[in-house]
């Protein structure tokens, strides 16, 4: 199975990781100078933007490792010291072993990434404050998803405020993620390309991606 891992596990660690990490990206819009920061990611790995279509090459061979490894520096930039505690809280919520609870948030870290700044740039809002309304725009999506401990984790004790300045102030209203989708989506793309044995599963599950993007 795919990081050693069988098939219900890594589902279930996806749907944790994905919103343990968008509320990290919250986090870290809603510091000072942290939606700032945030940009200048966006900015600097605009590769990403192909990633959550092209999942199945980027998964093969030797580009996994890479995409492990770019992952890796991005949560360093995001969670800082708080990203091996938050995939050993998937690992614990999911069933799956530490390491690969850290590998799989290294994985979707850059896919996360990317999906923003391809959102923000159909919207023709490529700015901090548009990021920072996108991002806790998504609380209602992500806050029975998260994986007990999180929040403490990354210090938001009332995720319902969190931010709330910064989002009345922000002029544009956030576009509301059919979240569900892309968990599932994500969730396709991994199992399926791990598992296919024929091109036509593998196109099937890059497909899949493309409609949730």
């Amino acid at each position: 199975g795919f990081l050693g891992e069988n098939k219900s596990g890594v589902t279930a660690a996806i749907a944790s990781a994905l919103p343990s990490l968008l509320l990290g990206f919250m986090k870290k819009g809603t510091e000072p100078g942290g939606a700032n920061q945030l940009m200048h990611l966006l900015q600097e790995r605009k590769e990403d933007e192909g990633l959550l279509g092209n999942l199945g090459s980027v998964l093969g061979g030797s580009n996994a490792a890479d995409l492990l490894s770019s992952g890796k520096n991005l949560l360093g930039s995001i969670l800082g010291d708080k990203a091996a505690g938050i995939g050993d809280l998937i690992a614990s919520s999911s069933g799956i072993s530490k390491k690969a609870g850290s590998s799989l948030l290294g994985m979707l870290a850059p896919i996360v990434m990317g999906f923003l700044g391809k959102t923000l740039k159909s919207q023709g809002s490529f700015n901090a404050s548009s990021l920072t309304n996108l991002l806790l725009g998504q609380k209602e999506h992500i806050k029975s998803a998260l994986p007990y401990g999180v929040t403490n984790l990354l210090g938001v004790g009332d995720l319902e405020n969190l931010g709330r300045q910064a989002v009345q102030a922000a002029a544009a209203p956030a576009k509301k993620w059919p979240w569900i989708v892309i968990v599932i989506a994500l969730a396709a793309i991994f199992l399926l390309w791990r598992n296919c044995s024929t091109p036509e599963v593998a196109q099937k599950a890059t497909d899949t991606a493309k409609q949730a993007a």
